[in-house]
């Protein structure tokens, strides 16, 4: 993950990008688009905190590499893993 906040941070002037973690199945239970559970986490002071009972994606803040749970409605530009 460091390697992606690396480039991230490098490359793009933006407040934050789609990771793909959500818990839209089932709330406070995060996972990958996958299905893969969650092994690394980096949530902003006091996240993940669905504020108004809606939010359920998670965006990685451009400045700390931070995450941050936030509605899924948001337009945000994404990240994908890419197998070698």
């Amino acid at each position: 993950m460091a390697h992606l906040e690396k480039l991230v941070i490098q490359n793009e002037p933006l407040d934050g990008v789609w990771i793909g973690l959500n818990d839209v199945t089932t709330e406070g239970a995060f996972s990958w688009p996958d299905g893969s559970h969650v092994t690394y986490t980096k949530w902003v002071s006091n996240q993940p905190d669905n504020q108004n009972d809606y939010q359920d994606c998670v965006e990685m803040t451009i400045d700390q590499g931070t995450w941050d749970d936030t509605s899924c409605g948001r337009q945000l530009p994404f990240v994908c893993e890419k197998k070698s």
